[in-house]
């Protein structure tokens, strides 16, 4: 981890907001693992896995950045990340589309796929070209 933090990943990182203690899943490239594990310090936890489909646990913070799975593959991902959270659990998703390309289309696409999901929307959020959606399964 360096000094200088990239401002999108401190964008990532203020959005969430991970706290002490939590346990956190980060679902792509680990890209924002490091930081995240300085949040919820030595008692919380961070794991990072490619997809969802096979990770076991429970999780107060799922996360993702830039993960295709999430943009292009309808519901089984958000799906499968429904399993995962615990009761009050977030999923924060953030994506950025292809240049010359609105942020409003790739919001509807991910707020539709999580809604069939079983997601409730809690937040949108952008920054830039960068949106963020904090979700939580409804019920």
């Amino acid at each position: 981890m360096t000094d200088t933090i990239p401002a999108r990943l401190a964008f990532v990182i203020a959005a969430m907001n991970p706290q002490p203690g939590s346990f956190a899943l980060e679902i792509g490239s680990g890209i924002a693992a490091d930081l995240v594990a300085a949040r919820v310090g030595p008692v919380g936890t961070v794991r990072v896995a490619e997809t969802p489909h096979s990770v076991t646990g429970a999780f107060d913070l799922v996360y993702c950045i830039d993960v295709p799975l999430f943009r292009d593959d309808g519901t089984a991902a958000p799906a499968a990340v429904a399993s995962l959270l615990r009761p009050g659990g977030q999923l924060w998703v953030f994506d950025e589309p292809p240049s010359g390309i609105s942020t409003g289309p790739l919001s509807m696409n991910i707020s539709a796929a999580l809604a069939r999901s079983g997601f409730v929307i809690v937040d949108m959020i952008e920054e830039g070209r960068t949106i963020g959606l904090c979700a939580t399964v409804s019920g």
